[in-house]
């Protein structure tokens, strides 16, 4: 994986299972994370829908930032 040597601690953190359950043991916030590894520093981070607000903060929990978090309906 090309995001590994700079970013170890957001993958090894993206696949806690023990944190995370189903979403990491499936690789699914292992991939929703790419795009926070490969342009950062985001300001705002939209989710559209209220369902994705826990993704939301697992992947600001993963890839630590100064960025909000905003869902709407």
């Amino acid at each position: 994986m090309k995001y590994a040597p700079h970013n170890y601690g957001a993958i090894i953190r993206s696949l806690n299972v023990f944190t995370y359950g189903k979403q990491a043991w499936s690789l699914t916030l292992l991939f929703m994370s790419i795009p926070l590894l490969e342009e950062r520093p985001f300001d705002i981070i939209h989710y559209p829908f209220g369902t994705l607000g826990p993704f939301a903060v697992w992947l600001t929990q993963i890839c630590p930032s100064n960025c909000k978090v905003v869902t709407s309906i």
